[in-house]
């Protein structure tokens, strides 16, 4: 019984609350439409937009090396050497006459690629600068937290039969 009463107090509060707020909008809107300026029509085209941000925050997501390795490998753009870091690469042998030194690279793969001065090799658009009797000299470009780019130097060794079983 008393569940019963509840309802019907909660039901006459909202149906009065509803018969009051009614006339009282009505009044409201008249009033309205009567301070309105004659003859006066809004256009929206040219102005701004009162309710979009002074601000547009834009989220642009920075790829990893390791991200830019994966989509350059789906779509095929990188060539062999540039797939992987230049820590990824062990020299195996170098080769050289009167000319031309050239100097042979094994992959992380298992996969042999020649060398030579000039050859673009490692993720950071990295260069061949020397090829000496022992090692090569790779030329990086490196950016730091500010995003400035200052070349760095990495040095391959030539991996030998006694060096192999070392860490």
């Amino acid at each position: 019984m008393k569940r019963n009463n509840k309802k019907i107090i909660a039901g006459a509060a909202v149906f009065s609350f509803l018969l009051l707020c009614v006339p009282l909008q009505e009044a409201f809107c008249a009033g309205a439409a009567e301070k309105a300026v004659p003859g006066y029509h809004y256009v929206k085209e040219g102005k701004p937009d009162p309710f979009k941000p002074f601000i547009e925050i834009r989220s642009e997501k920075k790829e990893t090396k390791e991200e830019k390795v994966k989509s350059a490998e789906k779509t095929k753009l990188l060539p062999p050497l540039e797939r992987f870091g230049v820590e990824e690469f062990k020299l195996v042998g170098i080769i050289w006459n009167e000319k031309k030194k050239v100097a042979v690279v094994e992959d992380s793969r298992g996969k042999h690629h020649s060398l030579s001065e000039g050859s673009r090799i490692g993720l950071n658009d990295g260069m061949v600068e020397k090829v000496l009797p022992d090692q090569i000299v790779v030329v990086e470009k490196i950016k730091d937290a500010f995003e400035n780019v200052r070349p760095e130097r990495a040095i391959i060794k030539l991996m030998r039969e006694e060096d192999e079983g070392e860490i």
